[in-house]
């Protein structure tokens, strides 16, 4: 199949196996260029992009948008109440800024589960700053949850508590 010298078979295979990935890379980047929102047939496309435009007038970031249907959800108050009872602390203190406590973390966890805010809404109603402290902040949680038993005990009773509340 070579039928070159060994010395270029490799080359020739390289150029070969290349040239094959090119190909592929084509058809893929026109068929993921067609759209930002999916991949599919053209009435497809146009029906979810006219579904994005529909959901994207109520938004004042486009970020804000979201396909995930929404389910009933508990106020930021109510929220704020079930963390700082399980905690023993009165509401204010979870506006505090706290080196490591997971107060904060666990109040941005339950807003965004709870009441379905964005990262930057939550980093505003905590006065956290911006949605990425926010992310970092969910992020070490979740590490975190997946071995203390500690701070996992307290999420849950947090969410006993605002199940109740529903």
């Amino acid at each position: 199949m070579m039928g070159r010298p060994q010395k270029k078979q490799g080359s020739v295979y390289r150029r070969f196996v290349e040239a094959g990935i090119a190909d592929i890379d084509t058809a893929f980047l026109e068929t993921k260029n067609r759209s930002s929102y999916c991949i599919g047939s053209d009435p497809y496309i146009e029906e979810v992009a006219a579904q994005h435009e529909q959901l994207a007038g109520g938004y004042d970031h486009e970020e804000d948008l979201s396909f995930q249907r929404s389910a009933p959800r508990s106020s930021v108050e109510t929220v704020q109440e079930a963390v700082a009872d399980v905690f023993g602390i009165e509401r204010e203190a979870l506006l505090k800024r706290q080196h490591n406590s997971w107060l904060r973390p666990l109040c941005s966890r339950a807003l965004q589960v709870y009441c379905g805010l964005t990262q930057r809404e939550i980093g505003q109603v905590l006065s956290i700053g911006t949605g990425a402290a926010v992310s970092k902040q969910i992020r070490l949680l979740d590490e975190a949850l997946s071995h203390d038993k500690e701070l996992q005990s307290s999420w849950r009773k947090i969410e006993r508590k605002l199940k109740r509340a529903k």
